[in-house]
């Protein structure tokens, strides 16, 4: 089920929760590798993974999600993604 469809009460719980993890990550920084471009594409990554691309002759959707992951991978290690 996609953010969209959910209840309310689920969007504000998960807003809640990511953002509480993002100020307590921007603040404690337990690995020393927490920088700016990190948190960039990490938040691009959650946004474009609900972005699904129909394609034109199947009733099937893609997710270009995968593209930010392989970019978190590449500039950051395995660690970070």
């Amino acid at each position: 089920m996609s953010f969209n469809k959910q209840q309310l009460g689920v969007k504000i719980y998960l807003i809640a929760v990511i953002s509480a993890a993002l100020v307590f990550l921007f603040f404690h920084n337990p690995l020393g590798f927490f920088s700016p471009a990190l948190v960039f594409f990490l938040i691009l990554h959650l946004v474009l993974e609900n972005l699904d691309v129909y394609l034109p002759h199947a009733k099937a959707s893609v997710s270009v999600g995968f593209a930010t992951n392989l970019a978190i991978i590449l500039l950051f290690g395995p660690g970070p993604a």
